[in-house]
């Protein structure tokens, strides 16, 4: 069978460039890598079918977790992001997002700005957050050697 990675093993970090601190208390994280396309079809295509040609790329990161008050790196932290006047961090997303990893392991990093945050709070319920970070700039992906 394949070197399956469970879910619980991808994290998301955030924080400057080389002192990127985990996101505490996440439950979910996602990537989403996109590449937009360029039309590119004219009358010689023969007009039935569509043609494209590759556009921009981009990225972003979302992360959900549970609300807490006695950790840092949580949605105290990534809401001051926004409140803030600069607005940008470096992000780490993947198995070694959180220390050390072992080799053959993949993270990607860049810088992102963070374009939402929201706190739920449901009647009986433990209170969770969201945010979602916009990519600015490259995604790097690193193997872990």
């Amino acid at each position: 069978m394949a070197n399956l990675i469970a879910g619980k093993d991808l994290l998301v970090a955030f924080g400057t460039s080389g002192s990127e601190s985990q996101i505490f208390c996440s439950t979910t994280c996602t990537l989403n890598i996109n590449q937009a396309t360029i039309a590119a079809s004219c009358k010689d295509n023969d007009g039935n079918w569509e043609q494209n040609i590759a556009g921009i790329r981009s990225w972003e990161v979302t992360v959900d977790g549970l609300y807490q008050l006695d950790s840092s790196e949580s949605y105290v932290d990534i809401s001051d992001l926004i409140l803030s006047d600069t607005n940008q961090t470096s992000l780490v997303f993947g198995q070694s997002a959180g220390g050390v990893g072992v080799t053959g392991e993949v993270t990607w990093s860049g810088d992102a700005v963070c374009t939402s945050a929201s706190l739920t709070g449901a009647d009986g319920e433990i209170a969770t957050w969201s945010c979602t970070f916009k990519g600015t700039g490259e995604l790097a992906k690193t193997v872990v050697s």
